[in-house]
C-alpha cells in the first residue's frame, strides 16, 4: 500500500496467511528531508514485533541515527495494522477463493 504525502510518502506490504490473518509487515517512510526510517516484523496476537528498524540516508542508504524532524512525523513511523484482508481499505475489490475461476 503507497500513501503518497507532500514531505513524506509510506509504503506498507503486508503479509496475509491463508486464514486471512496478518503475519508480517514490512514499513518505509520516505521523507523530502533526506532521510528515510523502514522496519519490519511478525505480527503476533495482534501486535507488531519488529525484527529489524532503522533511520537511513535517502542519498546512500546508509544508517543514521534518528533525525531531529522525525519527532514532527511520529504518527507517521508507525504503520497501521490491518490484523485481517477484510479490514483493508480496498477489501471489498478482492475476490474470494471461491469466486476465482477455475483452470
Amino acid at each position: 500500500m503507497v500513501v503518497p504525502g507532500e514531505d513524506f510518502w509510506t509504503y506498507t506490504r503486508y503479509c496475509f496467511g491463508r486464514g486471512g490473518q496478518l503475519e508480517r509487515v514490512s514499513f518505509e517512510v520516505r521523507t523530502a528531508w533526506g532521510w528515510s526510517y523502514r522496519l519490519e516484523g511478525q505480527v503476533i496476537k495482534g501486535t507488531l514485533h519488529s525484527d529489524s528498524a532503522e533511520f537511513f540516508s535517502t542519498k546512500n542508504d546508509r544508517p543514521i541515527s534518528r533525525p531531529e524532524s522525525a519527532s514532527d512525523i511520529s504518527g507517521a513511523l508507525r504503520p497501521t495494522l490491518y490484523l485481517t484482508t477484510s479490514k483493508l481499505p480496498f477489501a471489498h475489490l478482492l475476490a474470494h477463493s471461491s469466486e476465482l475461476p477455475r483452470r
